[in-house]
Formats: C-alpha cells, sequence, structure tokens
C-alpha cells in the first residue's frame, strides 16, 4: 500500500483528467456536435420534451426557463439556439412531421437489442 502512495505522489502518476485542459470554455464543441444530418428543429422538439417534463433543473435554485435551458445546449454544441422558438412554432404548423419520437424509441429500443445480444453472448440472461 505504501508503493502506492509513492507513486501516486510521484511525478510519475497522472490521468485522464491531467491531460484535458477543464479551463478551455469551448470543451464541448471540441468532443460533440450536432450531426448536420440531424434536423435542428428534432433537436428543439427533444429538448423541449425533455424540459416540459422536468428533466432539468436550474444551479442553486435559479429559475430554469426554456430559454436557459435552450442557451446551454447551444453553448455546450457551439450553435445559436436563441431562435428555437421562431424554429418550432414554424414546424409545428406541419404537426405530422413528428417521427422524432418513434425514431428515438426505436432507436434506444436498438440499443437495449444491443445490450441484450452481449448479455447472451456472455451466457447470462437477458435484462427483460
Amino acid at each position: 500500500m505504501e508503493w502506492m502512495i509513492d507513486y501516486m505522489g510521484s511525478g510519475l502518476f497522472y490521468t485522464f483528467s491531467d491531460e484535458i485542459d477543464w479551463d478551455e470554455s469551448n470543451m464541448a464543441i471540441q468532443v460533440i456536435r450536432r450531426s448536420k444530418s440531424f434536423d435542428k428543429v428534432d433537436l428543439f422538439r427533444v429538448i423541449m420534451a425533455l424540459y416540459k417534463k422536468g428533466a432539468f433543473e436550474g444551479v442553486d435554485g435559479e429559475e430554469l426557463t426554456a430559454s436557459k435551458v435552450f442557451q446551454a445546449f447551444g453553448d455546450m454544441l457551439g450553435e445559436d439556439f436563441s431562435k428555437f422558438n421562431n424554429n418550432l412554432s414554424a414546424a409545428s404548423v406541419n404537426k405530422n412531421d413528428v417521427r422524432i419520437f418513434k425514431s428515438l424509441e426505436k432507436g434506444f429500443e436498438e440499443y437495449e437489442a444491443d445490450k441484450d445480444k452481449k448479455l447472451i453472448r456472455q451466457g447470462k440472461p437477458k435484462r427483460r
């Protein structure tokens, strides 16, 4: 145990966290960005649905508005989400084009099926 303490205290020990510049303000946009093939309005629909379902809360008791949620997502993805209301309003004219939620359900089912396949390969029972 003592050798571990010595090693961790030495300059030889480092973690992945040491390699990341956590002070860099645009860290998120270096890691992910919205795929151009994924409609922005569909992302807005998902964010709004999550917001309405109470998936987010303000930090330090701050009142959380839809505008703040969309600004946070826009900042994270390096995009301007300030006109989310306009986009959602324009898109709501065609109410039949809300397939994103069925697509998300299908995507999650595929994820679950892949997990079950992995469990079967390991000789374990499926989760569902």
